[in-house]
């Protein structure tokens, strides 16, 4: 029976969590496993979930449906279909786990051997995050022309910054 390695990479959207899963993954050759995959939370309803709260087991109440019989297969050297896999993955080294609530989530926090969380600033994460919802909105040039106009904007410069994707910053002034 393997016992192949579970490592969580943790931290709040936007710290880094992807970009130093996928160094991982490449230095190691191990799997990647997203736990956003899996989750069902932004369909539950949050007046409900925060109601039902309680800080010890909070985390708890966030459903990922198969993601614990997915690490468990995982972990033991199993194939198994992941979501949006064409076919039955099998680890062959460690299993870089990507998620946001680390040990604290009972289903998932017990296949967990090494955990690393990511301490990053929450300005930076929220702008790191913001950049990468932009960047598919601004990708075209002329796509975000319309909306400017309609919020009465009139756009001055765009200006192509070195981010990690091709992110532009655009300086418009109220008409």
């Amino acid at each position: 029976m393997h016992n192949l390695p579970v490592i969580a990479i943790c931290g709040v959207p936007g710290s880094g969590k992807s970009s130093l899963t996928a160094a991982l993954v490449l230095e190691t050759g191990g799997l990647h496993l997203d736990m956003d995959e899996y989750q069902t939370f932004t369909d539950q309803d949050v007046h409900a979930i925060a109601a039902q709260a309680d800080h010890t087991g909070f985390y708890n109440l966030f459903d990922v449906p198969e993601l614990d019989t997915h690490l468990a297969g995982l972990k033991s050297g199993q194939a198994v279909a992941l979501p949006g896999a064409r076919e039955a993955l099998r680890a062959m080294g460690p299993i870089v786990f990507e998620t946001h609530f680390g040990r604290a989530h009972h289903k998932a926090g017990q296949y967990i051997d090494v955990m690393i969380w990511l301490d990053c600033p929450l300005a930076l994460a929220l702008t790191r995050k913001l950049s990468f919802f932009l960047d598919e909105f601004l990708r075209d040039d002329h796509q975000y022309l319309p909306l400017l106009e309609h919020c009465g904007f009139e756009p001055l410069s765009i200006t192509c910054l070195p981010l990690e994707s091709d992110f532009r910053l655009i300086l418009a002034r109220k008409r």
